[in-house]
């Protein structure tokens, strides 16, 4: 199926791992456009910054879930992208994640992408800030 540039959102995600089994994500929403000379770039809408406990394979459908109640409206793809290896298991979250995002009529694609904190390094930043509030918050941009 075909999505229109303005239906796809991608969200890259950082996460870090405590010392006693918290987790802390840092999650950049943007939007790719094509600059005048041809290249893509992407237009930050959304930042993220999540705090949980409990191990990451538990969390993921979690964030995903957070990630989902911050997309825009005209959002039918979410591109989930992150350095995490249990990405690689990308069909068994893809199918988990996709039963519930079906209700916000949002298809989910993930990828395992271990440039996310070269290529986004505000989401470190989200992360660590995060593992030090102990706390999840959200901003619109």
């Amino acid at each position: 199926m075909q999505y229109q540039p303005d239906e796809i959102t991608f969200a890259h995600i950082l996460i870090l791992t405590g010392e006693a089994g918290q987790i802390a994500a840092g999650v950049e929403l943007s939007k790719r456009r094509i600059a005048e000379d041809g290249r893509p770039y992407y237009d930050l809408y959304h930042v993220l910054s999540l705090y949980y406990t409990g191990s990451i394979r538990q969390q993921i459908p979690v964030i995903a879930a957070d990630i989902l109640r911050c997309v825009d409206p005209e959002t039918k793809r979410l591109v989930m992208r992150s350095n995490v290896p249990h990405f690689r298991q990308w069909r068994h979250y893809e199918r988990l994640i996709n039963v519930f995002a079906a209700s916000q009529g949002v298809t989910v694609k993930i990828n395992y992408d271990i440039r996310v904190p070269r290529k986004f390094p505000d989401t470190i930043k989200l992360a660590a800030d995060a593992g030090r509030r102990c706390a999840s918050l959200d901003c619109a941009i």
